[in-house]
């Protein structure tokens, strides 16, 4: 299972867009604009329907090597 910690997620964030000189979407913060949940943070979630468990958020890994553009709760872009 892959890392969720805020402070190093944020982190790693910015140092990924300094080091590829892109331009950082994501709110400093790490709190959504929109549905105003941590976006470093692993949320579980459950089906109404058939009770399965799914999760969002997005671990430390992905943080340092991917430009993150939305939010992996609710789907809101952060760069429109």
């Amino acid at each position: 299972m892959s890392e969720y910690n805020v402070d190093a997620s944020r982190k790693a964030q910015s140092a990924y867009c300094d080091e590829k000189n892109l331009p950082h979407f994501a709110p400093f913060d790490g709190v959504c604009f929109s549905c105003h949940q941590q976006i470093y943070a692993r949320v579980e979630h459950q089906n109404p329907y058939d009770g399965r468990k799914s999760y969002t958020g997005i671990p430390t890994d992905l943080a340092a090597s991917t430009l993150i553009t939305g939010c992996p709760h609710c789907s809101s872009s952060f760069c429109e």
